[in-house]
């Protein structure tokens, strides 16, 4: 790791609660709740995408009547506004039930600066509310976070470390770094990768664009047979401070790749494996859903072939 590359400062201590405690979030969405912050942590240190926002300073909060999301919880993420770009203008939109309905709930969509603090939220509340008392639990919530947002004090900017990557159209990238020839797969074909499906709060999209966090994926079919059939990869510029997070995951196992500094092999829950490739301050994690040694073996060359095409871009 180079030096002095370490995780970000969290705002707000890098603490969930420090921001809304699980009472306080259960009083607010009518519905006994609890914090996912500690598996939330384990994520965020172990997938690119979701450690844009630690890569900002930011965090990541979770507080949920169940796993499933089916009830009433809170997503939030807070960053330092000067952290990231297109910092959302304050507003609270609502679009869940206007009428009561035993099966729906009332939802919102949350965006607050105070005191350099953003907070981006999605709000669900209790099944059988409607969207009049979300906008009541949104400003409860609002103004205890407007308190602490005063009270915290000026938050520390986060920049984007010298040396970092920039983001590249995936089919540049691909040519410049002759992927197809270096592990011999001519059929393969590049897409750009989504970075940021589904519903979250505003901030984690916001962390991704100013992270630079980007996506590719390669793949034909049908596969000729000695040729590699697909692998996908996932970039944060500047994320070589995950190292030692990745490290702990389960099977981790450091391996020698020529032409990069450190890479951990790890298999995957599924089938298939994950490198993840740390070269001077930036982190690219490579899935592939290959199990043989030899196809492994066939695959390693795209990663030094990748991070060079990076590093020269």
């Amino acid at each position: 790791m180079p030096a002095g590359q370490t995780r970000p400062a969290g705002v707000f201590g890098g603490t969930c609660a420090a921001v809304f405690t699980v009472d306080e979030v259960g009083a607010a969405v009518g519905a006994a709740v609890a914090s996912s912050e500690t598996a939330r942590n384990v994520l965020l240190a172990g997938d690119p995408a979701f450690a844009a926002v630690p890569a900002r300073g930011g965090i990541d909060c979770l507080w949920s009547e169940n796993e499933s999301l089916t009830g009433a919880y809170v997503a939030a993420v807070v960053l330092a506004a000067a952290s990231v770009k297109n910092v959302h203008a304050d507003e609270v939109s609502c679009y869940g039930a206007d009428v009561p309905d035993p099966a729906q709930s009332g939802s919102c969509r949350v965006s607050a600066t105070v005191g350099g603090y953003w907070l981006s939220a999605v709000v669900h509340t209790a099944v059988g509310t409607i969207n009049d008392d979300t906008r009541t639990a949104v400003a409860t919530l609002l103004a205890t976070f407007s308190g602490r947002a005063r009270a915290a004090g000026t938050p520390v900017t986060v920049v984007t470390p010298s040396g970092a990557w920039q983001r590249e159209d995936c089919a540049t990238l691909s040519d410049a770094a002759h992927v197809t020839d270096a592990i011999s797969s001519p059929g393969l074909t590049v897409l750009s990768g989504d970075t940021a499906g589904g519903e979250a709060a505003q901030g984690r999209y916001s962390a991704l664009e100013s992270a630079g966090v980007f996506a590719c994926s390669w793949s034909q079919s049908p596969t000729p047979t000695g040729q590699i059939g697909s692998f996908s990869i996932i970039l944060l510029p500047g994320g070589s401070w995950a190292q030692g997070d990745v490290a702990l995951k389960t099977g981790a196992k450091v391996v020698s790749i020529s032409g990069v500094e450190r890479a951990t092999r790890i298999p995957n829950e599924g089938g298939g494996y994950t490198f993840d490739v740390f070269d001077g301050v930036n982190w690219l994690q490579l899935s592939t859903n290959a199990t043989t040694e030899s196809d492994l073996d066939r695959l390693t060359p795209a990663i030094p072939a990748l991070v060079n095409a990076l590093n020269a871009a």
